[in-house]
């Protein structure tokens, strides 16, 4: 398969992490930064099924990789809160 599929997941796990540091450094609270990558997920997903063809694809793929990311985040959240 070399990796094709993998490439857009990785991307948008990678587009999750930056958004939630971005979040992070403007809202100073972890969970609103987790509400905002979700809501960012949800915003690219529903976008892939406007767009549609294979484009919209690709950008479904994508937004897949940042649902993998947002849920890393909330369990990280979870953790963390959990130890406080």
């Amino acid at each position: 398969m070399n990796g094709t599929v993998f490439t857009p997941i990785l991307i948008g796990f990678a587009v999750t992490i930056i958004l939630f540091f971005i979040s992070l450094l403007i809202a100073k609270n972890g969970i609103k930064a987790t509400h905002v990558t979700l809501m960012a997920t949800v915003f690219v997903f529903i976008i892939s099924l406007v767009i549609g063809s294979w484009e919209g694809i690709g950008i479904g793929i994508i937004s897949f990789g940042m649902l993998i990311g947002a849920v890393v985040l909330y369990m990280y959240q979870f953790v963390v809160k959990q130890k406080a």
